[in-house]
């Protein structure tokens, strides 16, 4: 599929997944180290890390939801494309509630901490699963690809 926003030939979408896909999944190490440490510059390090992933995430998914209306009606990638879609969007909802959880706080303790930490595990779990579902769009279905 030819269609779609490209930078210098290549799908942009493709391009600015890597900042939130590396910058959520290392908020939950920080947060691991703020818990077990204590200091408040691991708090801290996840809070950006989170923001400025979802910052990234925010901007990738309008070229994303380009590529997406771009698929012909009944192509074999349409569901894939659906079910890659949903997933990121919990997965970014989780990573949401996480920093809510923190909003207020530099050092997490009790039921915020184990919120904080929830969410982005299972954040991390569904951007696993959304990931695996873009693999399948570009490696399987050729979206974004130039053939």
């Amino acid at each position: 599929m030819k269609n779609g926003i490209r930078f210098f030939g290549h799908p942009l979408h493709a391009l600015l997944i890597h900042f939130p896909m590396g910058l959520l999944p290392i908020s939950l190490l920080w947060d691991l180290l703020a818990a077990w440490t204590g200091h408040t510059f691991w708090w801290e390090l996840g809070f950006w890390s989170i923001l400025v992933g979802l910052s990234f995430a925010i901007i990738a998914v309008v070229p994303g939801f380009i590529d997406f209306v771009h698929i012909p009606e009944k192509h074999p990638a349409e569901k894939p494309a659906l079910i890659h879609m949903s997933i990121m969007l919990i997965a970014v909802g989780f990573f949401v509630c996480s920093l809510l959880f923190r909003i207020h706080d530099k050092i997490l303790m009790g039921m915020k901490m184990y919120g904080a930490l929830g969410c982005s595990l299972l954040g991390i779990v569904f951007l696993i699963a959304g990931g695996w579902y873009g693999g399948e769009l570009v490696y399987r279905h050729q979206i974004g690809s130039k053939r």
